[in-house]
């Protein structure tokens, strides 16, 4: 490695190499210098890269995944590249209900967001906390990522319009000024699992975000010293991922009738059949229902490590008590037969909230299966063994 180094930083002083970016062109020389031991000369190198093309997350979050592996070899310290990481991604949450007079608020809730500085930022935009800080962190230039618990209307009805004022508005211009917005169009009423799982979408994403630009996650939440414990951020913790709260002296509590209970199911589907007992059927697919995503990814994997050639479906499902609780309408049944063999397939940003539920099971991303209810973008798991 010392001698192909040196070679390589012979080649760039001479020029005598085929055209390349600057940023390509000065991450190489960092490398370079990075393996003789010049730590000094590698940070600089890497600084001028990042000089070059300063927006290029992707490319910076490759070069510091090489340079992370490098210094572990060497046993040095990362000290050296964690400057240079790209901002933090941001799951933000709040409470329903502010003061009049926002400014102890906005006061304390930007200076928590100074702290953080994050790049990008995660989550819903209910009537509150949740739009304060999005309009906070969209003035300090962090890309918004909205992720509603159900469709877009009825989310703006139940959790926006109903407070009135001005909050309408508000919500209307950051969903126009949002890079991204996700919100299941199945979902149509306003619940505590609905909920749960919205955060457990938004929480994924903000982690697939920072792995994608090696950078870390954040979770920030925004409530009253009285509130209780939220599910979501438990899972956050278990995860060993920082969690920072500020807690509001004044806030309004909502008004209006709480959320309707309900549950979250995990469905898998195959077209293959279960071993027997296990499953029910439907239109010529066979279906299982468990308790949580979790569970479902643990038997779709023994599933198949005995029979590889089977493709499994996997919906994560908000149920009502007033529904029926099968999966004959529902998505997995839709993707079973377009899942390939040897996979789980599930839909994307659901398969987000396997960053958290079960982290060791990933999926990647692999467009859109075109469903009687719409084109459905997805995600495929490839267990290892199968």
């Amino acid at each position: 490695a010392s001698r192909l180094a040196r070679a390589v930083l012979a080649l760039l002083d001479n020029g005598n190499h085929e055209p390349e970016t600057r940023y390509w062109l000065a991450a190489t020389a960092a490398e370079a210098h990075l393996l003789l031991g010049d730590r000094t000369a590698s940070q600089a190198a890497l600084v001028r890269a990042m000089e070059a093309a300063p927006q290029a997350w992707e490319d910076h979050a490759a070069t510091l995944r090489q340079f992370q592996q490098i210094l572990a070899r060497q046993g040095a310290s990362t000290a050296i590249i964690d400057p240079l990481r790209p901002p933090p991604s941001l799951y933000f949450s709040g409470i329903i209900g502010l003061p009049e007079n926002e400014d102890a608020a906005g006061r304390q809730i930007g200076e928590a967001l100074d702290m953080i500085g994050p790049g990008a930022v995660f989550g819903a935009l209910a009537a509150g906390a949740d739009i304060l800080i999005a309009e906070l962190a969209a003035a300090r230039g962090a890309a918004l990522h909205i992720v509603l618990p159900t469709a877009l209307e009825a989310f703006r009805e139940a959790s926006v319009a109903r407070f009135g004022g001005r909050w309408p508005r508000r919500f209307d211009r950051l969903m126009e000024m949002a890079e991204s917005i996700d919100a299941p169009q199945a979902t149509r009423e306003l619940s505590d699992a609905a909920v749960a799982k919205g955060s457990e979408i938004a929480m994924g994403l903000a982690l697939r975000r920072a792995e994608a630009f090696a950078t870390h996650a954040v979770a920030l939440h925004v409530g009253r010293a009285s509130d209780p414990y939220i599910a979501s951020h438990r899972l956050w913790h278990g995860c060993g991922l920082p969690l920072r709260t500020v807690t509001l002296a004044q806030s309004t509590p909502p008004q209006g009738p709480p959320l309707r209970t309900a549950s979250n199911k995990a469905i898998l589907a195959s077209i293959a059949p279960f071993a027997p007992g296990l499953q029910k059927s439907a239109s010529g697919i066979h279906y299982v229902i468990l308790d949580d995503p979790a569970a479902a990814m643990a038997l779709g994997e023994a599933i198949l490590r005995t029979s590889p050639g089977y493709g499994l479906a996997l919906e994560y499902r908000t149920v009502l008590p007033t529904e029926p609780l099968d999966g004959e309408d529902g998505l997995a049944l839709l993707l079973a037969p377009a899942a390939p063999a040897g996979s789980i397939c599930m839909s994307w940003p659901d398969a987000a909230a396997l960053a958290l539920q079960a982290p060791g099971y990933r999926f990647e991303l692999a467009g859109d299966v075109i469903t009687r209810q719409g084109d459905c973008p997805v995600g495929h798991y490839f267990p290892s063994s199968a």
